[in-house]
């Protein structure tokens, strides 16, 4: 009930930085691939930074992430820190 669609927490200094607007449709994309999620400006995310909460079946962070071992010791993928472009939806 709290986040009723999907959402990407940007800061607004950062917002402001790719002419994106608070409530505005964008594109998040990685190497991997890319998802739409409505910008909400926050604060609270430092700037330079996205934060997507997952469970977003329309949305799917996973989508992003690459399965491929990142840690050459254990053998873990790279899943909670990834570079990203972020863009107005046109």
């Amino acid at each position: 009930k709290g986040a009723p669609e999907p959402r990407v927490e940007i800061n607004p200094v950062t917002a402001a930085k790719y002419h994106i607007g608070n409530g505005e449709m964008v594109v998040v994309e990685t190497k991997k691939g890319a998802i739409e999620l409505k910008a909400e400006a926050t604060a609270d995310i430092p700037p330079g930074v996205v934060c997507i909460p997952h469970g977003w079946a329309q949305a799917n962070v996973n989508l992003l992430t690459d399965e491929t071992a990142a840690d050459p010791i254990i053998g873990y993928p790279q899943l909670k820190g990834l570079l990203c472009r972020i863009s107005r939806k046109d």
